[in-house]
């Protein structure tokens, strides 16, 4: 549908022209409304109806502009001056040029080539200061991340702490390794692939708590005959500075512990303890040895007969001779050797998910490989699968564990990396 003109656009036409528009836009005005539908059954006009109306109605005043203009021509020769005064024509727009930058406009419109427009405000009020834009946020930088060798996940490289072999550790994992290395001995010093990490080489990593209870936890361990706290509540070790002639006294709840016979204090020669008279029958009925150089029980499970305690003295089982190798005991025991032939066969069969047990024969073989090889150092791992249980700290793995190449030894990844 066409758009009706604005007055405005007239003063670029002659009076012909534009009354030939109005005139075929009235006609197509009456065509669209013969075929109209007319009022409804309930007598009211539709939406369409009542726009077409208005539509014509508008035409009808704007042709009246302009017969009004054709009238306001024929009393004046200059009947654009007529026009103008009495309301029928916008005023000529005067359109500044390079030559005349000052022509006058029309309110309402601006000067295009005046780079500085006067504002409408009163003459005497003085402009208002434009604000200034606000600077745009700066993007925040791409944080750098690093991979953690433990929990295996990707963390803010500001977090990472690089050991001395060179894996990265996020200092969550960092800090539990160095407190579960305060209760199990095995895993002190803190280390990765038996290198050895010193709180002071990953210091940002670890609290001022964590740092002390190091220094404790050293002290103990390089102690070699360790005196605890006698009450059994308690248990707490006793350095050396706390032994003064024979007793060793609690800093924590101040009982005094004989460091000859390991119970309360007392006068005179130690008595006979009941409880380590029972433990000792135990420890002979069962077949457990004592440690000579901490003198704590230990239980041989598989593997040969050399030892090595969480002090880490190396003795035979059968003796207690240190070094080991300096007494005329056999390696093994054929029933222990041939029990872990067994399991190391049957973990490459799939471990717990074995579908049957395994042939005599290949186990021998697998015996008589791990009787040369039972000095192992454990440097060469391939990943089994299955589900196993690895064979130092015990935890059910239940897709893969890592198996030694030469003597089959099954252990998850992190007793690989941080007890071995």
């Amino acid at each position: 549908m066409a758009t009706i003109p604005h007055p405005g656009l007239l003063e670029d036409m002659d009076d012909a022209t534009a009354s030939l528009i109005f005139q075929l836009q009235l006609e197509d005005s009456d065509r669209l409304a013969a075929t109209s539908k007319g009022e409804g059954p309930s007598g009211q006009l539709s939406d369409a109806e009542i726009a077409l109306r208005l539509y014509k109605t508008e035409l009808e005043n704007t042709a009246t502009l302009v017969q009004d203009h054709q009238f306001a021509s024929t009393l004046d020769p200059h009947g654009r001056e007529t026009a103008i005064a009495l309301g029928l024509m916008p005023p000529r727009r005067e359109y500044p040029t390079p030559q005349n930058p000052q022509a006058a406009q029309i309110p309402g419109h601006t000067n295009v080539l005046d780079p500085n427009p006067a504002a409408e405000s009163a003459p005497n009020e003085e402009d208002e200061p434009e604000p200034e834009p606000e600077p745009e946020p700066e993007p925040e930088p791409e944080i750098e991340r690093s991979h953690c060798t433990s929990c295996m996940e990707m963390v803010d490289a500001k977090l990472i702490a690089t050991t001395p072999c060179g894996h990265d550790y996020c200092q969550e994992c960092l800090q539990d390794l160095f407190n579960r290395s305060f209760i199990d001995e095995e895993l002190f010093p803190p280390r990765c692939c038996r290198q050895p990490i010193l709180p002071e080489s990953v210091q940002t990593a670890l609290t001022p708590e964590i740092e002390q209870a190091y220094q404790a936890k050293k002290i103990e361990v390089e102690s070699t005959n360790r005196t605890y706290c006698s009450d059994p509540d308690c248990s707490t070790f006793l350095p050396p500075t706390n032994i003064q002639d024979g007793v060793a006294t609690c800093n924590l709840c101040e009982t005094r512990t004989c460091t000859i016979c390991k119970t309360a204090a007392h006068e005179g020669e130690c008595p006979d303890d009941e409880n380590s008279r029972l433990l000792k029958e135990l420890a002979t009925q069962e077949g457990w040895q004592s440690c000579p150089g901490c003198h704590r029980m230990v239980e041989l499970t598989l593997g040969c007969y050399h030892m090595i305690c969480l002090c880490r003295v190396h003795f035979c089982y059968l003796c207690q001779a240190t070094p080991w190798k300096t007494c005329q005991c056999p390696q093994w025991d054929e029933d222990r050797l041939m029990g872990r032939a067994a399991e190391a066969v049957n973990a490459q069969n799939g471990g717990a998910r074995a579908a049957q047990r395994p042939v005599l024969r290949v186990v021998l073989e697998m015996a008589e490989q791990l009787a040369g090889r039972h000095n192992c150092q454990h440097t060469r791992f391939r990943s089994l699968p299955g589900n196993h249980e690895c064979q130092m700290c015990h935890e059910r793995m239940s897709e893969w564990v890592y198996d030694c190449r030469q003597c089959h030894l099954q252990v998850c990844r992190n007793c690989r990396r941080n007890r071995l």
